[in-house]
C-alpha cells in the first residue's frame, strides 16, 4: 500500500471510530429520552461528517452506509419512524457494519487495540479502542496537539529515566563522600586545597539537586503518557448492556461515572475482558424480568453502575447493580456438589465470605448452560485477572437490593508505591495499596500472639505470618521484652499481619518484571532497583494469602507473665497536611497509643478545651496560627502547660530548632529525616507507653 494513502486511512479509522462512538451514545441517549431533540441532531451531523470522509478517500461502501444512516435518522428527525428500540436497533447495526469495514482497512499489527468488549450471548464484531464516549451532547472543543508514539519507544525512555536515576544516586554518595573528607580537614579551612575541594563539593551538591528534579520532571512525564482515562474501557457498555439485555428480555441501563479517571493504558487492556465478565453477571443473573422487578416495587428498567475513582495509589473500579442480588444459599449448595467444602464448612460461612465463592472454577448456579452463562468460568476469569495484576476483588450483596463488585488495582503496571521492609538482610517491597496499616507489637500485651497466633487489631483478629518462614530461614524465638514489625495487608476481603525484621521507607519505585526460574521465591512478583542501587524484590500479596491459611503459626513465643490492664496514653497530632496527619497517626496508634488528630492549631485549642493529652505531636507551617505558637500559648496554660511537645517540621534547620526550643518543644524532628523509629524513640522518651 502506498505510504501517503496508508498514513489517511490510519487517520481515518481513528478518526471513524470516534465517530461511531459518538453515534452509538447518542442513539442510546435519543432512545432513553425520545422528546429531546439534540441527541439526533448530533447524530446526524457525525454520519454526515463521517459520509464526507470515506468520499474523500474514495471508500464507497462506508461511505453509502453512512449515507444509509443518515436516511434513517431523517426519518426518526421527520417522525416517519419512532424513536423505539426496533429503528435504533437497524441503525446499531448499520453501525456495526461499518465498524467491520473498517477494522479491515488496513492490517492489524502487534500495536492493535484490544477489540471492544461484546457481552451479548452471540458473536459480534469487533472494534478498536476508541477515545471517551460523549454520553451527552457537548459543544466542540479546542483540543491540544497530539502525537501517536509506540507503547515501547515510552517504556524505553521510563527504563532510560530510571538509569538516570541510578546515576544520579552515585553522584549523592560520591557528594557525602566529599563532605566526609572535607570534615576530616577541620583545621584546614584556608588550605587552598581545601578551598577547592568545599568549591566542587558545593557545585556536586546543586547540580546533583538539579539533576534529581530533572529526573522526576522526566520519570513522571514519561509515566503520564502511558496514562488513558478509563472512558476510553467504558465507552461501549451502554450498547453492550443494552444488547445483551434485550436477547434475554429484560431492560437495563448503565451509569458511567468517573471516566476522566486516568489509569495505565496495558491495565485497561488487562481489565477489560473480567469488566465484560461482571456485566454479564450483572445482567443475566442480577438484574430481573421486567414483570418481576414491577411486582417488586421497583422500575422495569434495572440500573447497572460502572464507577471508576482514583484512591491513593489504587484505582478504584465498581460495578454494581439494583438487581436481586446473590442466592447465598444457591451459591452453598453448588460449592459443597463441587467438592469446594463440606456442608459443615459452608454452613460457618457468613454472607460475605460465600458471596466470593462464585469466583471458584466451575461454580454456577445455573441448572443448565446457555449462550450467556452457566459454565462457571466467568468469574474464575474475573478472580485469576485480578490477582494477576496484582489488585483486589471485594464482592457485596444484599437480597432484592443487588451487588456491588469493588476492584482496586494499581493505577500504574510501570510503578507502584511500596513499603519497603527488611526480612533476613534482604529488602522487600510490600505494595501500599494493599496495607491497612503497619505497627509495632510488644508480645506481651497481646496474649492471643501465643495463643493462636493471631493479633488483636481495632477489635479484629488477625492471623500472623513470619515473612522469614516464607522467604528464608525459620525465624529466631522471641524474647521477653522484644517487640515484633507487623504489616496488616488486606486481599479479598480478608487481614493478614506480616511480620518483618524491619520496617524502612515508604518509596515509588519501578517495576522489573521477573525471569521464570526456579530459584525466583514463588511469594515475589518483580523486582525493583531503588535510588541507592539497592535490589528489593516485590512481594505477590495475593500468594502470600494463600500460602499463609495453609500453614500453622510458626514462630515459638517465650511464655509471658500475664500483665495487668494498660491504660492508654493520649496524643494529639496537629498537622495540615492529611498524608502526615495518618502516617503519625497510624504509627502512633499502631504502637497503643490513644491518638485525635487536628488539621490546624486553632482546632488543636478546640480539642484541648475538652480534653486533656499526656503529649502534643504539631506542625510549624500551617494556615492561621504556628506551631511554635500553639506551643508558647500551650506553656502559659496552668491546664497544659507542663504537656510535652514534639514538633515535626519540613523547617530544620538549627536556628529553627533553637526556635522551637525556645517555644518549650521537647523534640523537633525534621520531615526529611522523618523515621518510624525516631518518633517512636521520642514519644517513649517523653511519655512512657
Amino acid at each position: 500500500m502506498d505510504p501517503k494513502r496508508q498514513k489517511y486511512l490510519t487517520v481515518f479509522k481513528a478518526e471513524c471510530e470516534e465517530h461511531l462512538r459518538a453515534l452509538g451514545d447518542h442513539l442510546l441517549a435519543l432512545e432513553r429520552t425520545p422528546e429531546d431533540a439534540a441527541p439526533l441532531k448530533h447524530a446526524m451531523r457525525i454520519a454526515h461528517t463521517l459520509k464526507g470522509s470515506a468520499q474523500l478517500l474514495g471508500l464507497a461502501e462506508i461511505s453509502r452506509d453512512a449515507h444509509d444512516i443518515e436516511d434513517r435518522l431523517r426519518r426518526l428527525e421527520q417522525g416517519e419512524d419512532p424513536a423505539t428500540a426496533e429503528p435504533i436497533d437497524q441503525v446499531l447495526r448499520a453501525l456495526d457494519v461499518i465498524r467491520r469495514r473498517v477494522a479491515e482497512l488496513l492490517p492489524q499489527g502487534p500495536a492493535a487495540a484490544a477489540p471492544a468488549p461484546t457481552v451479548t450471548g452471540s458473536q459480534a464484531p469487533a472494534s478498536a479502542a476508541v477515545p471517551p464516549p460523549t454520553l451527552a451532547p457537548a459543544a466542540p472543543a479546542r483540543t491540544a496537539p497530539t502525537i501517536r508514539v509506540p507503547v515501547d519507544k515510552v517504556d524505553g525512555l521510563l527504563s532510560a529515566a530510571g538509569e538516570l536515576a541510578l546515576g544520579r544516586a552515585r553522584l549523592e554518595r560520591f557528594a557525602i563522600e566529599m563532605r566526609g573528607l572535607m570534615s576530616r580537614l577541620k583545621g584546614r579551612h584556608r588550605d587552598p586545597i581545601y578551598q577547592e575541594l568545599r568549591r566542587l563539593y558545593e557545585g556536586l551538591s546543586q547540580s546533583v539537586g538539579e539533576l534529581d528534579l530533572a529526573v522526576r520532571d522526566v520519570q513522571d512525564l514519561t509515566l503520564s503518557m502511558r496514562l488513558l482515562p478509563c472512558s476510553t474501557l467504558f465507552g461501549d457498555y451502554p450498547r453492550a448492556v443494552r444488547d445483551l439485555a434485550r436477547e434475554l428480555r429484560k431492560e437495563a441501563r448503565v451509569e458511567l461515572l468517573g471516566g476522566e479517571t486516568e489509569c495505565d493504558k496495558d491495565l485497561l487492556d488487562a481489565v477489560r475482558e473480567p469488566l465484560v465478565h461482571l456485566l454479564r453477571n450483572c445482567v443475566d443473573h442480577g438484574i430481573e424480568p421486567p414483570d418481576v422487578r414491577r411486582g417488586a416495587g421497583k422500575s422495569p428498567i434495572g440500573t447497572i453502575t460502572v464507577r471508576a475513582s482514583q484512591r491513593g495509589a489504587s484505582l478504584g473500579i465498581e460495578i454494581s447493580d439494583d438487581g436481586a442480588g446473590i442466592d447465598i444459599a444457591a451459591v452453598k449448595t453448588a460449592a459443597v456438589r463441587l467438592g469446594h467444602l463440606t456442608a459443615e464448612q459452608a454452613a460457618q460461612l457468613s454472607d460475605h465470605e460465600a458471596a466470593y465463592l462464585i469466583t471458584a472454577s466451575g461454580l454456577t448456579t445455573r441448572p443448565q448452560a446457555t449462550d450467556v452463562s452457566g459454565r462457571g468460568i466467568g468469574m474464575d476469569v474475573v478472580r485469576a485477572t485480578i490477582t494477576a495484576l496484582k489488585g483486589d476483588l471485594v464482592i457485596e450483596s444484599e437480597p432484592g437490593r443487588g451487588t456491588r463488585y469493588l476492584l482496586s488495582l494499581p493505577i500504574s503496571l510501570a510503578t507502584m508505591k511500596v513499603l519497603l521492609v527488611e526480612v533476613d538482610r534482604r529488602l522487600y517491597a510490600i505494595p501500599l495499596g494493599a496495607i491497612e496499616l503497619s505497627l509495632r507489637v510488644d508480645p506481651d500485651e497481646q496474649p492471643t500472639l501465643a495463643e493462636s497466633g493471631t493479633l488483636l487489631v481495632r477489635g479484629q483478629h488477625v492471623r500472623l505470618v513470619w515473612l522469614r518462614a516464607l522467604l528464608g530461614p525459620q525465624p529466631e524465638p522471641i524474647e521477653p521484652g522484644a517487640r515484633l514489625s507487623v504489616v496488616v495487608v488486606r486481599h479479598g476481603g480478608q487481614t493478614l499481619g506480616l511480620i518483618a525484621d524491619h520496617l524502612l521507607r515508604d518509596d515509588e519505585v519501578v517495576i522489573k518484571p521477573l525471569p521464570m526460574a526456579p530459584d525466583v521465591s514463588p511469594f515475589v512478583s518483580g523486582a525493583t532497583l531503588l535510588g541507592d542501587g539497592q535490589l528489593a524484590m516485590i512481594l505477590a500479596v495475593p500468594r502470600l494469602f494463600a500460602t499463609a491459611f495453609e500453614r500453622p503459626h510458626e514462630a515459638t513465643l517465650l511464655p509471658v507473665a500475664p500483665a495487668a490492664p494498660l491504660t492508654r496514653k493520649t496524643v494529639l497530632v496537629v498537622d495540615d497536611s492529611f498524608t502526615t496527619r495518618l502516617l503519625e497517626q497510624n504509627i502512633l496508634e499502631g504502637s497503643g497509643y490513644e491518638v485525635d488528630v487536628a488539621v490546624s492549631a486553632e482546632g488543636a485549642l478546640e480539642l484541648l478545651q475538652k480534653k486533656s493529652y499526656d503529649l502534643l505531636v504539631t506542625d510549624v507551617q500551617m494556615p492561621g496560627m504556628s506551631g511554635f505558637e500553639l506551643i508558647e500559648l500551650l506553656r502559659r496554660d496552668p491546664r497544659h502547660g507542663t504537656m510535652p511537645c514534639i514538633v515535626v517540621s519540613s523547617m530544620g534547620t538549627e536556628a529553627e530548632r533553637e526556635l522551637g526550643r525556645r517555644a518549650g518543644a521537647q523534640a523537633y524532628i525534621g520531615k526529611g529525616d522523618f523515621e518510624q523509629e525516631t518518633l517512636l524513640q521520642a514519644v517513649e522518651q517523653l511519655i512512657g507507653r
